[in-house]
This record gives C-alpha cells, structure tokens and sequence, in this order.
C-alpha cells in the first residue's frame, strides 16, 4: 500500500488496516453469515458494500478464532455469468489445489455447471475439502445479471441464478453464498422463481455511517501512514458531505466515493511535499472541494493526451457505461480487444489510455491483465465526471438512432431528407441528439462512428444479430438501407427537378398562348370598336350628342376591350353626355333682331350677368329679377370677352382689334383704356389696373 485512500475504486483484502469505521458492521456482517447459508448486501451506489465484504468480512473470516477455514470463489456475473463462476472456482483461494490435476477442467467445470442446476452440488460433493472448511462463493455486483438477461444467453443467466438457489437450499454440503446489490434493483429479483423471497430473508441493508464513523474513515486512515487531518477540514469535509455538495439528489449517493478519491488526491499532493504530512482546508480548496475534485481530476489526465488518444479515450469510457431507462447507467466491462476493434485502434492505443487512467493517484479504471478485461473504478465517475456526462449521452443517442435504423431497414420505410441527413451524419461519426422516441435526432454532436464491433453491443437489444438470407448482419443491412435511401432521395429528386420543369414548360406555354390570344381579341374588338367610334363622331359633329352617347354606351358590350380603349370610350360617354344635358336653369334675354350673345361675365355674388354681344354692346342683365338693366355701345366689333373683378366694381372687355376697356360696374361710364394689350389667363389678376393707361 502506497496511500491510505484508494480513491474510486473498493478497498481490497489486503487493504483491511485502512479500511475504518465500519466495525460495528463487519460483526454484524460476520454474525448474520454465521447463522445463514445466504446473505444479500443491499444498498445503495457508493454506499461502501463491496468494500465492507472484501476489505471488512473476509479478513474477518481469515481471523476468526474458531478452527473452520474459509475458501472464497469471487465473481462478478458479466454477460456470462457461468463462465464467471467456473473461473471463480478454479481460483487458488477457492477449489483450484483439489482440480490441479483434472486435464481440461476448466472446460469441464464450465460443462457441468452448465448442464444441471445441481451443478455447484455436485461440485463441492467431488470436491475433496478438508475438513471444517467451508466455501463462500462471493457474487459482487449482483445487478449485472439482470441487464444481462436483456442481451445476453438469458438461458444461461437464468441457469445460473438457479445453480445458486439449488447450492443454498442443499444443507449438508460446506457452501456459503453472498451477493452484493444496489438496492434500486430489489425488484427485479421477482424475474426469478423463489429468489425474491430468499433475498427478502436474508438480507443486510448496508446503513448510513454515523458522525463518528465518518471522522474515523477520514483521520484513521490516515495515522496509519503517520499524517494528520486537521479537525476543521474533518469538519468541513462531513459538512460538505451532508449538504449535498456532490450532487444534486438529496440522497447519500457518490458521497463516499467522492470522499475517498479527494482525500487520496490530497494524499498524493502532500508526498510531493516532503516538509509536512498534515491535511490542511488549504490543500482541500486546491483540488476543487468534493464538488469538482473529481472532474478536475479527469480532466487534467484527459488534456495531457494528445487529439487522437483523446478521441480514443473518449470511444473507450462510451464503451464502459451501460444504459437504463429505469435505474441510473451503470459500469460495463469490455476487454481489451473488443475496445480496440470499436475505435479501430491498436490494442496497443488502448492500454496507453488504461495505463493513464488507472494509475495508483487516480484509480479511475481498472485493468485485469489475466483476462485482459477494463472496467470503470465506480460509478460515481460516471455521474461525477462532466465529460463522461456528455460522451455517455451520446452515446445513447447514437445507438438509438442505430435502433431506430433497424426498424426502418425492416420496414423498408425509406429515409427522406431530414432522417437521412441525420442517419448519413451519423454514419459518419457525429451523433445527432434525441428529440423524440422513435425518431432520429436532429441536433449534431461529435461522437463515434460506428462499425460492425460497436453493432454488436446493441443487436443484443433486438433478439441477437439476426442474419438475412445473403448472411448479412444487422448493421450491415442498416447500411446498405442508408445507401438506398440516399439513391433513392436522389432520385426523387431529380423525378421532382423534371416534374417542376415540366410544370414550368407548361405554364409558359399556356401563358404565352394566351397572352398572344389575349392580343389576337383585343386587335380584333379594337377593329370592330371602330366603325362605333366613327358612327358616334358623325353624330356629335350634327350635335346629336344623345345618338353620340348610346352608340358609345353600345361599343362597351364588346368583349376584351383594352383598358386604355374602354377608358377613351368612357371619357367619350361622359363628354357626350356633358354636351347634351339640360341646363340647371334658363334665362330669356331680349335682343334686337340679328343680335346674338359673343361672350358674358357673372359677378361673384351671382345677381348680375354681363353679356357682350355680336354688335359690339354690352348688356347688363338681373339673375334674380330677370330683366335687362341697361346696355351700352363698348366696342366697334363683337365683345369678345368680359371680365369682372371680385370687388364688383368693374367690368372690363376687349375685341378681337385688342382693345381692353374697362367700364363701371353699376352705370357702364368709360374711365380709360389701353390699347393693343393682350392678356393671358396668367396675368389676369385684380392688378390689372397697374396697366399702362393711354
């Protein structure tokens, strides 16, 4: 032992003088197992079982003051739980000395085992034990069994839950068997006749550490190796702990994982310093507190490698976590090749990445060199550390969109544009995000990309990789479905690139015909407009202006008149029609035989009319009373014009000689003139009087 905390990963046997505050525990441990041939070590993750069982109770066994000895078989179930358990047996500190010398026994073993679920029975009755010894078979992460019986031999990880029920119900025979499990997986015990009820009966639910255990698993540790923890970081560290610090969920989850890796982390640094070995709140704020301890951690191993073994890296720990829907994601053992062959790297590329992670000042992975299998140290690293957060996620997505892939290919509902965008990006390596089950994801990350190796992991989810006739696997048939989908899309698209061209042919050509056969009507309806339009001329130049009018109003019951002609036309009504109509009022002026009106003038009140007439007078007519005033001689020639200011005090008159004369308003007097002026519609204004008088 080099450090009093080993971190992430569980304490082992021989670690057992730094594994403290848990005594109270092992006894009750080691009471229990005395008394039933099975014990269930439930509780929750991070909450210290498989470290109360190897650290606490087996030391115990091997300290015991009776004369019974202990032989132990360990296992973790894996996929293949079985073959797992033969191994176990076939250990030195189990049954190996009594089967050195059976050729093939390994196979053998795994043989009967397999065949009959007497087979641990039958195995201990063979076996030759010496005497007062007793065989503890240890099943650590208990749980793996139940993921497992969703893509694995589920025959034989049924078989192997009843090899053990059949070993623990036989009394004569020296077997013990102990399980650990979190607790969140108690119910999918019922999946296996009568082994709900023989946990529920012999179970040890691990407790919560009380204050003082809690400050001894800090200091004690820590004596051993002659350093010491300074009372208020105890302090702090216990109430960081029970505040939640270290995640979200008010439960005790990670808290003593978290704990071991930041006081193993402090430990290192202060071997760096020779002068002191006490643990200060200085040197506790320096890794990040419990909060970010470990992610720092992580991190800072991740950014020492380079692009490419952190890409690796990152395919690696994706490989190491196994989804739930219902419980949190948990560890998931691979081996060495399997891990290379899915980041299509050198085995190797893989153990460089292990070697940096699994190092004795970090423990965050563990690699067995005798079956060459990589496991994450505890699962706390995978809600702890916020990189693996995201590759995870991922991870998830990616083989979502590969499940929902298989189902489409089996369908053979082909992907279109916004599916296949998201499937060719994925197949590509960039993992689009989930949106909604049964979909492929739309949003794109980096991610892995995936192989026939990766495919593997999930054609379990999907009873086996099922073969087609031409022997083709899941992810096989997945891709070439891609690919045909991809021609596919093209040509659609190009069957829509002619159809809209098409279209567009045809509606070009309807409309150039019909803009020419709109041409074609209105030259013609303009000819036959015409002969109307001379007809009504004629009749207004003999001042027939009402026949003028309906051969007009007639014309516009033409068909496809131009909007310029029916405007004309319109313009040539109203004109018509101006000219015929009756006047508001009639006056009757009484004028000498061949005397007739030239031109008049209406003062701005209306009572008056001045009329000039062809004789060269101008008579002075009363609007209201209807009578002439009076008239009077005002040029030689006809009176042209007349004028009358506002002020109603003037009249004025001209001839065609261009004669201006201005007369008084109420007796016609001369008071000047000017000669040969002509005036405008522009100049005529009231300071006409300004003129020049002759």
């Amino acid at each position: 032992m080099n450090t009093p905390y080993p971190g992430l990963r569980p304490f082992r046997k021989e670690e057992s003088k730094i594994f403290k505050g848990r005594q109270e525990q092992i006894d009750k441990l080691y009471n229990l197992l005395m008394h039933n041939r099975f014990i269930a070590v439930i509780g929750a993750s991070g909450c210290g079982k498989s470290s109360l069982v190897e650290a606490g109770l087996l030391p115990e066994l091997d300290n015991n003051y009776s004369n019974i000895s202990w032989r132990v078989a360990r296992l973790k179930p894996g996929s293949r739980p079985i073959r797992a358990l033969t191994s176990a047996l076939l250990e030195k500190d189990a049954l190996a000395r009594e089967n050195a010398g059976i050729e093939n026994c390994h196979e053998y073993l795994y043989a009967k085992l397999k065949s009959s679920s007497f087979g641990i029975i039958e195995t201990i009755q063979e076996t030759a034990l010496p005497e007062n010894t007793n065989l503890l078979i240890v099943v650590d992460q208990f749980e793996e069994i139940f993921r497992s019986m969703h893509y694995s031999d589920n025959n034989e990880v049924r078989a192997f839950v009843y090899l053990l029920i059949e070993a623990i119900n036989k009394r004569d025979i020296p077997l013990y068997v102990l399980i650990t499990m979190r607790s969140d997986f108690i119910g999918d015990c019922a999946a296996f006749y009568n082994f709900a009820e023989l946990v529920g009966n012999n179970i040890f639910l691990v407790p919560r550490l009380k204050l003082k255990q809690l400050r001894d698993i800090i200091s004690l540790p820590a004596e051993e190796f002659g350093a010491i923890v300074e009372p208020s970081l105890v302090s702090k560290l216990i109430n960081d702990m029970n505040s939640n610090q270290i995640n979200d969920k008010n439960s005790t989850q990670d808290q003593l994982p978290v704990l071991q890796h930041a006081l193993m982390q402090m430990w290192f640094e202060l071997v760096k310093d020779k002068k002191t070995k006490t643990f200060t709140l200085d040197d506790y704020k320096l890794i990040g507190t419990l909060t970010n301890s470990l992610t720092n951690h992580a991190d800072k191993i991740y950014d020492q490698l380079d692009t490419n073994q952190q890409y690796t890296a990152s395919i690696l720990f994706k490989c190491l976590v196994e989804h739930s829907n219902n419980q949190d994601d948990t560890r998931r053992r691979i081996t060495l090749k399997d891990a290379a062959q899915i980041a299509r790297v050198a085995e190797k590329e893989i153990e460089i990445i292990v070697s940096k992670f699994s190092q004795t000042n970090c423990n965050f992975l563990i690699y067995s060199e005798d079956d060459q299998l990589i496991d994450i140290a505890h699962e706390s690293l995978i809600r702890q550390w916020k990189k693996l957060i995201e590759w995870k996620n991922e991870e998830k997505d990616a083989a979502l969109t590969y499940l929902v892939l298989i189902r489409k290919e089996q369908e053979q509902d082909y992907l279109v544009k916004l599916s296949l965008e998201n499937a060719l990006i994925w197949k590509k390596g960039t993992i689009p995000n989930n949106e909604q089950k049964g979909t492929l994801p739309n949003k794109k990350k980096e991610g892995t990309i995936p192989n026939e190796h990766w495919a593997k992991r999930y054609n379990q989810e999907i009873d086996q990789d099922k073969k087609d006739d031409k022997n083709k696997s899941n992810y096989e048939r997945v891709i070439d479905f891609i690919n045909e989908s991809e021609k596919n899309e093209k040509k659609n698209k190009l069957i829509y690139k002619i159809l809209i061209l098409l279209a567009a042919l045809i509606i070009f050509s309807f409309t150039y015909s019909y803009l020419i056969y709109k041409k074609e009507q209105t030259i013609y309806t303009n000819n036959l407009i015409q002969p109307y339009l001379k007809h009504a001329s004629f009749q207004a130049k003999d001042n027939n202006f009402d026949q003028a009018r309906s051969i007009i109003i007639e014309s516009k019951l033409l068909r496809n008149i131009s909007s310029e002609r029916l405007f004309t036309i319109g313009l040539l009504e109203w004109y018509f029609h101006y000219l015929s109509a009756e006047p508001l009022c009639k006056y009757r002026i009484n004028l000498e035989k061949q005397i007739f009106p030239i031109s008049s003038a209406v003062c701005s009140d209306g009572h008056y009319i001045f009329i000039g007439t062809n004789n060269g007078k101008i008579i002075k007519y009363d609007l209201f009373e209807k009578k002439n005033l009076f008239s009077f001689a005002a040029h030689k020639s006809p009176v042209t014009n007349i004028a009358i200011p506002p002020q109603n005090k003037w009249v004025i008159s001209s001839n065609n000689d261009g004669d201006i004369k201005f007369w008084s308003f109420n007796e016609g007097a001369i008071p000047f003139s000017c000669k040969k002026l002509i005036i405008t519609t522009k100049n005529y204004k009231y300071n006409i009087f300004k003129l020049l008088v002759k």
